[in-house]
């Protein structure tokens, strides 16, 4: 049996307001300790937030300084983590809130029990496009779980490496999912588990007889996803055939939407366009303007 004291969690935060506050106190009871890791840069931090945060009990704040990406800032939390002795990781989004027995539900789930082959146990996501979790299932394995909100393996993360900085942002989670799947580790979704999840700025819509939702993707998160997006397919597709091409069907949707629903319609196209033609030229890392 997993216990508290061996999980610590690591929040990532970029230019945050007052609500993550009432989001760290969601889950600060349910771990050790909380890595707080700050990409904000630092004419933009806001130092009264900041002192707040740090007063909270159970914080050890880490500021970058600068916007170093979603997965540098999990490395060093996770490398804090593995330096203070704890198992097991949870990590969060600055806008995600837990529910008061997510932890508990995730820890206590049977797939907890294999730790040799265990990778990921990942909550069920309530957003506006799901939000209720299936009634008929406690758990199920999956190939990949987005990052807010799982419980990580730290021996699965220290034999597997560390996340893919050179991404820098999206698709950082899927990358890491399928090279725990490919080093023999299993990764569960547990539906008993719920975390309130925030994608972009999600909305719903009608469209004849179906309720489309837009996630209002910034256009440089557009660049980021279809660079990564395209990258992730030329190096695991041969291993996950069916994965992606679920996910290129899901790239074709995102575009009729954008067009459909959402503002600023040519700048996203642009860097949907500027994104592939980075993959293409094997340019990754932090987007460099054109």
């Amino acid at each position: 049996m997993v216990h508290q004291k061996e999980i610590a969690a690591v929040v990532v935060l970029y230019h945050p307001d007052d609500t993550v506050l009432n989001n760290i106190n969601t889950y600060i009871y349910q771990v050790d300790v909380i890595f707080v890791i700050d990409n904000t840069g630092l004419k933009f931090t806001n130092a009264d937030l900041i002192s707040k945060i740090k007063n909270m009990k159970k914080i050890f704040y880490i500021p970058n300084n600068e916007n170093l990406g979603i997965a540098k800032a999990l490395n060093i939390g996770a490398a804090y983590a593995i330096k203070s002795g704890y198992n097991f990781l949870l990590t969060m989004d600055q806008d995600s809130r837990a529910t008061p027995t997510m932890v508990a539900d995730l820890i206590n789930c049977r797939a907890m029990r294999d730790h040799a082959t265990l990778g990921i146990l990942s909550p069920f996501h309530s957003t506006i496009a799901t939000p209720t979790p299936p009634i008929d299932r406690k758990h199920q394995q999956v190939l990949t779980a987005w990052t807010s909100g799982s419980l990580l393996n730290l021996k699965a993360y220290r034999r597997t490496g560390p996340f893919n900085e050179s991404l820098f942002i999206d698709f950082v989670d899927h990358e890491y999912c399928l090279r725990l799947n490919l080093a023999g580790y299993k990764i569960f979704k547990v539906n008993k588990a719920v975390l309130h999840h925030e994608i972009g700025n999600q909305r719903r819509h009608k469209l004849l007889w179906i309720s489309p939702v837009s996630s209002n993707h910034s256009a440089l998160r557009r660049y980021y996803i279809t660079r990564n997006r395209f990258y992730l397919a030329s190096r695991f597709k041969n291993d996950f055939p069916s994965f992606f091409r679920k996910d290129f069907v899901t790239f074709l949707k995102e575009l009729v939407v954008i067009f459909l629903f959402e503002r600023k319609k040519i700048d996203k196209y642009k860097m949907i366009f500027y994104g592939f033609c980075d993959y293409r030229k094997g340019i990754l890392g932090k987007f460099q303007q054109q």
